[in-house]
């Protein structure tokens, strides 16, 4: 193809991607839920999140029904919420067993920024998504679909860091591919360049500091794993399973007092003792980081007379803040226990972030060359237009050709923002003895957050609480996950004490429904 001829044909992609630039982005429009999460309207926040569900192109469909899922859980919509998680995990199976697309080579004539690549999830999602179902079937009272969700959460955790090498491993193709094709850039020499690596240092030195628990790996999974089968135990084997989750849990989270009590239990239990009555407190609090854009300038190395600059755009990490920092909870007039965090979904983000910014940053860099190639060709092609006509006419083409290149090149330079922001900052647990008289107290950082409950009859008690900033009320409900033993008749054998149908209550935050 002669470079008029290749003018003549590239020239109208540039006018197609503009007018895509104009197109409304996810980070736009899932700014409305996470301002009525951040509110506590957790209704009205699922009436957003499935707007923007029946709104979203197919390639955004993912993250809007995690988001979905979640509001809907927040709301108290538990069903409503596992029919939207269960759609999420068919996404994240289907996208497991298809190969990963090679944006260099047949998306290339399409493909402006990343954004128009499907959301595929991230590792986290992939663990939250049935850790979060397992919460769901406990507060609808299925313990057997608890197990298997919880069960799923261990699995997911071996999987994603396959999962996580195999995505790499695709990006390095993607790169050998971009700089040995007809595009006319190297990838490599633009990624190992001095100043911009320096410049990528700069934007994510900070990300190290996150790493608190290893790749991939959630502690309130494991957290809650354990627990579930120390308090369902029908055998000596739920036992041991409890026993080996918190065991791990104890290792990776060492400095946590209510995980290092919690393996002292399933050691206790392993060793034959008995449960005693109790209370299990979970605290869900504040919001993940979001992720904000950044633009870099970085070397593209084409054939060319000179190396242009061309403006990559990545996406950084935002952290929140404003939320309640912990709860005391209050039994017979006095604090019983306080919340401590097991998981900081700030830490788990942050690490899958840094792992995979690698494939990332290569994206970004194969994107903007394709989009400089693309320049250099039209921009030539026009020249030569230009030289050919002469006079106005030809200066004209040229000049046009020359501004609608550059203007259209920085209209589609955008990150991919897309990220599922309604999960929480963190996950925090404590332990008390089941009180007497069946009370206890949540106490937050502000009146809104105080919350009475009579427990239902039982002996082990699961109670999820939830605030988003430091001044929305509380959600909570609460899971019998083990009734109380009967009195055996004189002389018989006292029967095993297995899970009961469980009992909930649901205390509404504002807007919940």
């Amino acid at each position: 193809m002669s470079r008029t001829s290749y003018f003549r044909h590239r020239l109208p992609l540039f006018a197609a991607a503009a007018l895509l630039a104009g197109c409304a982005t996810y980070e736009e429009q899932s700014k409305a839920v996470a301002n009525h999460f951040h509110s506590g309207e957790y209704a009205l926040a699922a009436g957003a999140a499935k707007e923007g569900l029946e709104d979203a192109p197919e390639r955004d469909k993912l993250v809007w029904k995690l988001e979905y899922a979640a509001a809907e859980r927040a709301a108290g919509n538990w069903s409503g919420s596992n029919s939207a998680f269960e759609d999420a995990e068919a996404d994240l199976v289907k996208w497991d067993e298809s190969a990963d697309i090679l944006i260099s080579g047949e998306t290339a004539a399409t493909l402006v920024n990343l954004t128009y690549l499907p959301y595929r999830g991230t590792g986290y999602d992939r663990v939250m998504a049935p850790t979060y179902r397992a919460l769901n079937e406990l507060a609808l009272g299925d313990i057997d679909r608890a197990r298997v969700a919880l069960n799923r959460t261990l699995a997911r955790q071996e999987e994603v860091a396959k999962l996580a090498e195999r995505r790499v491993e695709a990006a390095r193709a993607e790169a050998s591919s971009a700089s040995s094709g007809d595009n006319g850039f190297d990838v490599s020499r633009t990624e190992g360049d001095p100043a911009t690596q320096a410049r990528l240092d700069s934007l994510y030195g900070d990300l190290k500091t996150y790493h608190l628990y290893g790749n991939y790996v959630n502690p309130f999974a494991l957290w809650l794993h354990g627990v579930f089968f120390l308090a369902t135990a029908e055998s000596v084997s739920d036992v041991e399973r409890g026993h080996k989750s918190l065991e791990r849990l104890s290792r990776i989270v060492p400095g946590c007092a209510a995980a290092k009590a919690d393996f002292e239990l399933a050691r206790r239990m392993r060793d034959g003792a008995a449960m005693p009555p109790y209370v299990w407190v979970v605290f869900e609090t504040g919001m993940a980081p979001h992720k904000v854009e950044e633009r870099l300038d970085i070397p593209v190395f084409i054939v060319s007379d000179t190396v242009p600059y061309a403006g990559i755009a990545l996406p950084k990490l935002w952290f929140s803040s404003g939320h309640c920092p912990s709860l005391a909870v209050e039994a017979g007039g006095r604090v019983a226990a306080s919340t401590e965090t097991v998981a900081s979904m700030d830490a788990i983000v942050a690490t899958d972030f840094d792992n995979e910014k690698s494939v990332i940053i290569t994206r970004s860099i194969i994107t903007a060359g394709l989009k400089v190639a693309a320049q250099y060709a039209a921009n030539r092609a026009a020249l030569e237009y230009a030289q050919q006509e002469g006079g106005w006419a030809g200066a004209l083409v040229y000049l046009a050709t020359y501004i609608t290149t550059g203007a259209t090149s920085y209209a589609t330079t955008q990150a991919d923002l897309r990220t599922w922001r309604t999960l929480p900052k963190a996950f925090q647990v404590a332990r008390l003895p089941l009180p007497a008289d069946g009370k206890i107290r949540l106490v937050g950082s502000s009146p809104a957050q105080s919350r009475e409950i009579t427990l239902p009859p039982g002996a082990a008690h699961l109670v999820v609480a939830k605030s988003t900033d430091a001044g929305t009320p509380l959600v909570v409900s609460v899971t019998v996950l083990r009734g109380a033993p009967k009195a055996p008749h004189l002389g018989a054998t006292p029967p095993a004490v297995g899970p009961l149908p469980v009992e909930v209550r649901t205390i509404p935050a504002g807007g919940a429904r």
